[in-house]
């Protein structure tokens, strides 16, 4: 068991990571749109990142879980400054498809990862109260980011922003060698794939997962949108979108621990379920905006819904699973659900074309309450996890 001392140091690096990571991706939907690329191919480049960070997850959670966290923190790091050193060269959809392949991979591992520690540091029913510190961590320094991206956009360009984030990882992954805590790692074994596989087969990590799939195919025909939506239906300004998502991200923060302890009393299913409940109205909401305040409620309430989705799928998906291949399972999972939701930012960009910017995100939000139907036959208590940890 790692020392809660060494959560500390995980925290710093991870609340470096995130910010630097906050200042490129908040406002990438612009920077294609600024390099020239359509709608649709905006659409696919955004929800890419998403949707192949999940379906790489799986082989993320592999090298975590045989490598270690620290291992996967600065392979994550490494990827990124390479990244962020190529991205502002792209000039055709393949090469920045490719550039987008690159950047998820490198998020998967650091989400798996993530996983992995704080389920190894966590103590019974403690486990959703310190994802939710993690997450409310890595949400304040991300606060920052967008508000600080958008002067930097509006002052001084896209290409500066670029640069001034890939530098800012390579300090991280300097400070990464000295100060992130080594975890524990497996040896493969033909005995590791049957455990694995007889989780995998656990009713309750089925019905999560498909809970899972519904729910993020259903937001993202609509998430990689929402800065087009500000920008050119809305007519903000990038330093006003930037506010927007500082308003987002300062509710997070404020909710983020209370999310955690709501977890631990009535239970990441029902935590689950409000989320999806409060994300369908939040998108609805954002389909029927006329302007900023109407915009900046929106961002406020929806801060305050997804401040209930990671540590509550965390939290479930590490009840199921043995601390010794947790990343291994949750990327499983997460690989699932971005299979199934490759196809979302088309279908989104289709509806931009033929029926309005704003049933864009009304459809997405009303599609999205089929997710809480998996939910109903979702056990709570997870049984056999000693069993498959020995």
């Amino acid at each position: 068991m790692l020392k809660r001392s060494e959560f500390l140091r995980f925290a710093i690096i991870s609340m470096l990571f995130y910010f630097s990571n906050s200042l490129w991706q908040s406002f990438f939907s612009l920077f294609l749109d600024f390099k020239g690329f359509n709608v649709i191919e905006i659409g696919v480049l955004r929800t890419s990142i998403i949707s192949l960070r999940f379906i790489l997850s799986f082989l993320a959670g592999l090298l975590v879980d045989k490598y270690g966290s620290k291992f996967g923190a600065l392979f994550s790091e490494a990827l990124l400054v390479l990244f962020l050193f190529l991205v502002n060269y792209i000039t055709v959809f393949p090469h920045a498809l490719l550039l987008c392949f690159l950047a998820s991979f490198a998020l998967s591992l650091y989400v798996q990862l993530a996983v992995k520690f704080v389920s190894l540091i966590s103590e019974g029913r403690s486990m959703g109260f310190l994802f939710a510190l993690y997450y409310f961590a890595i949400n304040l320094v991300q606060a920052l980011g967008p508000g600080l991206s958008g002067v930097i956009v509006e002052y001084y360009g896209y290409y500066l922003l670029n640069w001034l984030t890939m530098s800012l990882f390579m300090v991280v992954f300097a400070l990464t060698i000295p100060i992130f805590p080594k975890t524990s790692s497996y040896t493969s074994s033909p005995e590791t794939g049957v455990r694995v596989s007889a989780v995998l087969r656990r009713k309750e990590v089925l019905f999560l997962t498909l809970a899972l799939i519904l729910h993020d195919f259903s937001i993202f025909i609509s998430v990689s949108y929402i800065p087009l939506f500000t920008k050119h239906v809305l007519l903000l300004s990038e330093a006003s979108i930037g506010l927007l998502l500082v308003i987002k991200s300062f509710s997070r923060i404020v909710f983020q621990i209370l999310s955690g302890k709501i977890i631990d009393r009535i239970g990441g299913r029902i935590t689950l379920l409000l989320h999806f409940i409060f994300t369908s109205i939040g998108y609805i909401g954002i389909g029927l905006v006329r302007n900023f305040s109407e915009m900046a409620i929106v961002n406020a309430f929806m801060g305050i819904a997804i401040t209930l989705d990671l540590p509550a799928r965390r939290y479930l998906l590490s009840k199921y699973a043995p601390k010794s291949f947790v990343a291994s399972v949750s990327g499983f999972s997460d690989t699932l659900v971005g299979l199934f939701t490759i196809s979302s930012p088309v279908i989104g960009g289709y509806l931009w074309y033929t029926t309005g910017s704003r049933s864009v995100f009304v459809l997405s939000g009303l599609a999205n309450f089929s997710a809480i139907v998996p939910l109903l036959f979702l056990r709570v208590k997870a049984q056999g996890q000693k069993s498959l940890e020995r």
